[in-house]
């Protein structure tokens, strides 16, 4: 007996969810790496802009706004 996967509006949002919280994770991971590189070259900056698609999804920008607050 195999089971049918339904595609329904709850796994359809499950799927968003992961993936939002996935690239906010890979976000964060790059402008960390980033970040990192300016200090080693000792290039101090005072703000980040986050633009585009990003700036536009409401969780990826609380995601990345709360980290950085928090990492202060």
């Amino acid at each position: 007996m195999q089971k049918k996967n339904e595609v329904n509006e709850i796994f359809k949002n499950n799927i968003s969810a992961s993936f939002q919280k996935t690239v906010s994770e890979i976000l964060i991971s790059k402008l960390e790496a980033g970040l990192e590189i300016l200090n080693y070259k000792n290039i101090n900056i005072k703000s980040l802009s986050v633009v585009g698609g990003v700036a536009n999804n409401q969780y990826l920008k609380n995601k990345i706004e709360n980290y950085f607050e928090n990492k202060n």
